[in-house]
């Protein structure tokens, strides 16, 4: 799966946004835009939502 990585430290100046929505939730990820983990989580959960969010893309360029 291709996908870029941006790697947010929710402690810099500017990221207060973030810190307050994951203070007690870290790591958190999101793909999108979208959350898909908070709090622990491992390989399966990414790959799991990278292979739902590649299915929807490919629904979506095929209904087109």
């Amino acid at each position: 799966h291709d996908f870029e990585l941006e790697v947010i430290n929710i402690q810099d100046k500017g990221q207060e946004r973030w810190k307050k929505k994951y203070t007690y939730w870290i790591p958190a990820l999101h793909l999108d835009g979208q959350e898909i983990a908070k709090g622990r989580w491992d390989a399966s959960t990414v790959l799991t939502a990278l292979r739902q969010h590649k299915a929807d893309l490919d629904a979506e360029s095929s209904s087109k």
